[in-house]
């Protein structure tokens, strides 16, 4: 059964049906497809599982936002201390 979804190389995805994991494998065209699925009404969840890259980039944006942070900061007490003497 072919899903439609997109799957990319170095990605990790729980594929659930039923709440019971499957193995999943990436077609020719990189659609998440599975095998040997019976008819009938099923529930089929699919989550992205989290590489240590996601959380080293997550990181990384925080602290250059607090330093845009802190330098803006020092800007605004330099022009206060400027315009009050």
């Amino acid at each position: 059964m072919h899903l439609p979804f997109i799957g990319y190389k170095g990605q990790d995805y729980n594929v659930l049906v039923n709440n019971h994991k499957v193995r999943y494998y990436l077609d020719k065209e990189q659609v998440i497809t599975i095998k040997n699925i019976d008819k009938g009404n099923k529930i089929i969840k699919i989550s992205l599982v989290k590489g240590w890259i996601d959380y080293i980039s997550y990181v990384l944006t925080t602290l250059g936002l607090l330093s845009y942070a802190i330098i803006g900061y020092k800007q605004i007490i330099k022009i206060y201390l400027k315009v009050r003497k």
